[in-house]
């Protein structure tokens, strides 16, 4: 099997759309991605991007701004999580250039990918964006959420396809 095309993943993500308890799955075709509204009112969205040429989708979701107060803490702590990759499946934040939002991503290989990992990704990645919005909205305390583990919920270890 070669890599799933643009297509494909639309074809997967219209199958699995009711077993994701999201409110709408949009296509967009000339941008070569999609819009998930993971809330009622759509103002909550999880973007998945095709990299052709790295042959993956790239998850994204926006987490928001920490409290200014914690800033430092946040940020280091967000570096410590993409240090800790290998943990977290793949997982890596940024920050936006215009808002300095904090942006969760997520590469799932385009290879052999099938609906049924699709879909897991997808929960798992929802699941994970709800613990970071959390934790950044709350502020993260100076050492993290607990110094002796990093690693602030397991949820975001489950990301792996």
């Amino acid at each position: 099997m070669s890599n799933a095309s643009f297509d494909d993943v639309t074809a997967m993500l219209t199958s699995l759309g009711p077993d994701l308890d999201v409110s709408a799955i949009s296509a967009l075709s000339e941008e070569r991605s999609w819009a998930i509204a993971i809330d009622d009112d759509g103002a909550e969205i999880i973007g998945i991007e095709l990299d052709e040429t790295d042959g993956r989708l790239v998850f994204n979701a926006h987490l928001g701004v920490p409290p200014a107060e914690r800033e430092l803490a946040t940020y280091r702590f967000l570096l410590g999580l993409n240090a800790g990759w290998p943990e977290t499946g793949g997982v890596w934040t940024g920050i936006g250039p215009d808002d300095h939002e904090i942006i969760v991503f997520v590469g799932l290989p385009l290879l052999h990918l099938t609906a049924d990992v699709l879909g897991t990704v997808i929960k798992n990645f929802i699941a994970a964006r709800g613990t970071l919005t959390a934790l950044i909205a709350a502020g993260i305390g100076e050492d993290g959420p607990d110094a002796d583990n990093p690693m602030p919920d397991p949820s975001l270890g489950y990301m792996r396809a």
